[in-house]
């Protein structure tokens, strides 16, 4: 079992949390964005810390009555040893907390390892949006979790 904790992302683990971004997703996120969410008042944001290296990190914004999944990723050597899942599930916290609706997220249509995920949490595919992503165009998802 590994010894997990999450905590708030700062601007220390941007060096590490941008190279899982790299080593995860075709059209990785900006050096820039990951920085711009150390001041976005929206963000929630956090890391996935084993023994001092940061192993994961999600980040997701709060709007009024929802919180939305906008990044998630592991690092190779840490997958599917739950640590997406428990970054999830601190989300979700969060949203029963503040007493939130629901949290939504989206996902290519081709990434069926993190489909088998959200659905195994809960998540229900909400709708479809068609060539959404501009490297391939293809499909987003867009799922959902209600909160009450």
């Amino acid at each position: 079992m590994l010894t997990l904790n999450i905590i708030p992302l700062n601007k220390g683990h941007i060096p590490a949390i941008y190279e899982i971004e790299r080593e995860s997703f075709r059209s990785p996120w900006t050096l820039e964005a990951f920085l711009a969410e150390l001041h976005n008042p929206a963000s929630l944001s956090f890391v996935a810390v084993v023994e001092d290296e940061v192993a994961g990190y999600i980040i997701a914004w709060e709007f009024e009555h929802s919180i939305h999944i906008g990044n998630l990723a592991v690092k190779k050597y840490y997958r599917r040893k739950g640590i997406a899942t428990r970054l999830i599930k601190k989300i979700l916290k969060i949203a029963e907390e503040k007493h939130h609706t629901f949290v939504s997220l989206e996902v290519r249509r081709s990434n069926l390892p993190a489909i088998r995920l959200y659905e195994k949490m809960g998540f229900k595919l909400d709708r479809v949006i068609k060539r959404y992503y501009s490297d391939n165009f293809e499909d987003a998802l867009i799922y959902k979790y209600s909160i009450t």
